[in-house]
Protein backbone atom coordinates (compact mmCIF):
# COMPACT_ATOMS: atom_id res chain seq x y z
CA UNK A 1 0.00 0.00 0.00
CA UNK A 2 1.36 3.40 -0.88
CA UNK A 3 2.18 5.71 2.01
CA UNK A 4 -0.29 8.37 0.78
CA UNK A 5 -3.13 5.82 0.75
CA UNK A 6 -2.26 4.67 4.24
CA UNK A 7 -2.12 8.23 5.55
CA UNK A 8 -5.49 8.93 3.96
CA UNK A 9 -6.96 5.99 5.88
CA UNK A 10 -5.37 7.03 9.16
CA UNK A 11 -6.22 10.74 8.86
CA UNK A 12 -9.64 10.64 7.16
CA UNK A 13 -11.30 12.01 10.31
CA UNK A 14 -9.63 15.37 9.77
CA UNK A 15 -11.79 15.99 6.72
CA UNK A 16 -15.16 15.34 8.36
CA UNK A 17 -15.77 12.12 6.46
CA UNK A 18 -15.93 9.87 9.50
CA UNK A 19 -19.39 10.82 10.78
CA UNK A 20 -21.30 9.69 7.65
CA UNK A 21 -19.14 6.56 7.27
CA UNK A 22 -19.84 5.14 10.73
CA UNK A 23 -23.58 4.54 10.24
CA UNK A 24 -22.97 3.35 6.69
CA UNK A 25 -20.57 0.72 8.02
CA UNK A 26 -23.42 -0.62 10.21
CA UNK A 27 -21.37 -0.43 13.38
CA UNK A 28 -23.48 -1.22 16.41
CA UNK A 29 -22.17 1.72 18.36
CA UNK A 30 -20.96 5.07 17.24
CA UNK A 31 -17.26 5.29 17.94
CA UNK A 32 -17.59 9.00 18.44
CA UNK A 33 -13.99 9.72 17.61
CA UNK A 34 -11.92 8.66 14.64
CA UNK A 35 -9.04 8.41 17.08
CA UNK A 36 -10.26 4.87 17.77
CA UNK A 37 -9.78 4.04 14.11
CA UNK A 38 -6.31 5.56 14.17
CA UNK A 39 -5.36 3.52 17.24
CA UNK A 40 -6.68 0.35 15.59
CA UNK A 41 -4.73 1.07 12.44
CA UNK A 42 -1.63 1.77 14.50
CA UNK A 43 -2.05 -1.58 16.23
CA UNK A 44 -2.24 -3.35 12.90
CA UNK A 45 0.88 -1.58 11.69
CA UNK A 46 2.77 -2.71 14.78
CA UNK A 47 4.36 -6.02 13.96
CA UNK A 48 3.72 -5.60 10.23
CA UNK A 49 6.25 -2.80 9.87
CA UNK A 50 9.46 -1.91 11.60
CA UNK A 51 9.09 0.47 14.53
CA UNK A 52 10.77 3.42 12.72
CA UNK A 53 8.49 3.06 9.68
CA UNK A 54 5.39 2.68 11.89
CA UNK A 55 6.42 5.79 13.85
CA UNK A 56 6.98 7.73 10.63
CA UNK A 57 3.53 6.84 9.27
CA UNK A 58 1.80 7.65 12.56
CA UNK A 59 3.97 10.75 13.09
CA UNK A 60 4.83 9.63 16.62
CA UNK A 61 7.74 8.31 18.62
CA UNK A 62 7.99 4.78 20.01
CA UNK A 63 7.35 6.21 23.47
CA UNK A 64 4.06 7.80 22.32
CA UNK A 65 3.05 4.58 20.57
CA UNK A 66 3.77 2.45 23.64
CA UNK A 67 1.83 4.75 25.98
CA UNK A 68 -1.10 5.68 23.71
CA UNK A 69 -1.55 3.12 20.93
CA UNK A 70 -1.30 -0.27 22.58
CA UNK A 71 -4.79 -1.76 22.52
CA UNK A 72 -6.68 -3.19 25.45
CA UNK A 73 -7.17 -6.40 23.45
CA UNK A 74 -3.89 -8.15 22.80
CA UNK A 75 -3.61 -10.27 19.69
CA UNK A 76 -1.21 -12.77 21.29
CA UNK A 77 -2.59 -16.01 22.72
CA UNK A 78 -2.00 -15.29 26.41
CA UNK A 79 -3.00 -18.80 27.48
CA UNK A 80 -0.13 -20.27 25.47
CA UNK A 81 2.23 -17.54 26.57
CA UNK A 82 1.44 -18.10 30.24
CA UNK A 83 1.01 -21.87 30.43
CA UNK A 84 2.82 -23.21 27.37
CA UNK A 85 2.11 -26.83 26.48
CA UNK A 86 -0.27 -27.27 29.45
CA UNK A 87 -3.13 -25.65 27.54
CA UNK A 88 -2.70 -27.69 24.38
CA UNK A 89 -3.93 -26.42 21.03
CA UNK A 90 -6.29 -23.51 21.70
CA UNK A 91 -6.23 -22.04 18.20
CA UNK A 92 -9.64 -23.51 17.27
CA UNK A 93 -11.19 -22.29 20.53
CA UNK A 94 -9.76 -18.78 20.09
CA UNK A 95 -10.88 -18.69 16.45
CA UNK A 96 -14.45 -19.73 17.31
CA UNK A 97 -14.66 -17.21 20.15
CA UNK A 98 -13.43 -14.46 17.80
CA UNK A 99 -16.00 -15.43 15.16
CA UNK A 100 -18.80 -15.41 17.74
CA UNK A 101 -18.00 -11.80 18.59
CA UNK A 102 -17.70 -10.73 14.97
CA UNK A 103 -21.05 -12.12 13.81
CA UNK A 104 -24.10 -9.92 13.69
CA UNK A 105 -27.75 -10.69 13.29
CA UNK A 106 -29.10 -9.03 10.15
CA UNK A 107 -32.67 -9.22 11.45
CA UNK A 108 -31.98 -7.61 14.82
CA UNK A 109 -33.61 -4.18 15.26
CA UNK A 110 -31.06 -1.45 14.67
CA UNK A 111 -33.21 1.50 13.62
CA UNK A 112 -36.75 2.69 14.10
CA UNK A 113 -38.94 3.32 11.06
CA UNK A 114 -39.84 6.70 9.61
CA UNK A 115 -43.43 6.05 10.70
CA UNK A 116 -42.21 5.54 14.28
CA UNK A 117 -40.26 8.81 14.15
CA UNK A 118 -43.21 10.68 12.61
CA UNK A 119 -45.52 9.12 15.20
CA UNK A 120 -43.57 10.83 17.97
CA UNK A 121 -44.89 14.12 16.59
CA UNK A 122 -48.44 13.05 17.50
CA UNK A 123 -47.63 12.99 21.20
CA UNK A 124 -49.25 15.79 23.19
CA UNK A 125 -45.97 16.92 24.79
CA UNK A 126 -44.27 17.27 21.40
CA UNK A 127 -47.30 19.06 19.93
CA UNK A 128 -47.34 21.47 22.87
CA UNK A 129 -43.64 22.23 22.46
CA UNK A 130 -44.13 22.71 18.69
CA UNK A 131 -46.97 25.18 19.27
CA UNK A 132 -44.89 27.09 21.84
CA UNK A 133 -42.01 27.15 19.36
CA UNK A 134 -44.21 28.59 16.58
CA UNK A 135 -44.74 31.83 18.48
CA UNK A 136 -41.02 32.46 19.07
CA UNK A 137 -38.41 34.20 16.92
CA UNK A 138 -36.64 31.34 15.12
CA UNK A 139 -33.11 32.47 16.03
CA UNK A 140 -33.77 33.27 19.69
CA UNK A 141 -32.46 31.37 22.69
CA UNK A 142 -35.93 30.27 23.77
CA UNK A 143 -36.62 28.81 20.32
CA UNK A 144 -33.34 26.88 20.42
CA UNK A 145 -34.26 25.52 23.85
CA UNK A 146 -37.66 24.36 22.59
CA UNK A 147 -36.13 22.61 19.57
CA UNK A 148 -33.48 21.06 21.82
CA UNK A 149 -36.17 19.77 24.17
CA UNK A 150 -38.11 18.28 21.24
CA UNK A 151 -35.00 16.59 19.90
CA UNK A 152 -34.09 15.30 23.34
CA UNK A 153 -37.54 13.77 23.89
CA UNK A 154 -37.62 12.19 20.42
CA UNK A 155 -34.07 10.79 20.82
CA UNK A 156 -35.03 9.28 24.18
CA UNK A 157 -38.22 7.80 22.71
CA UNK A 158 -36.21 6.32 19.86
CA UNK A 159 -33.76 4.72 22.28
CA UNK A 160 -36.57 3.30 24.46
CA UNK A 161 -38.46 1.93 21.46
CA UNK A 162 -35.31 0.27 20.12
CA UNK A 163 -34.56 -1.24 23.54
CA UNK A 164 -38.09 -2.63 23.74
CA UNK A 165 -37.89 -4.11 20.24
CA UNK A 166 -34.47 -5.63 20.93
CA UNK A 167 -35.67 -7.19 24.19
CA UNK A 168 -38.65 -8.68 22.38
CA UNK A 169 -36.53 -9.87 19.46
CA UNK A 170 -33.76 -11.46 21.52
CA UNK A 171 -36.15 -13.07 24.01
CA UNK A 172 -37.81 -14.81 21.08
CA UNK A 173 -41.15 -13.07 21.61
Amino acid sequence: MKRSSLLAIINFGRFGIAAPLLPASEMRTNLGHTYSLRVGTGGRLDGSLTAPLRNFILSNSSNVFETSYLPVNIRANLMKTSFGSLVGDTDVLISRARQAFLKRDDQAPVYITKDDWDGFEKRSDIQLLRSEYQGLPSQGEEAKKKLGKIKSIKDRLEMLLLLKRRETYFSGG
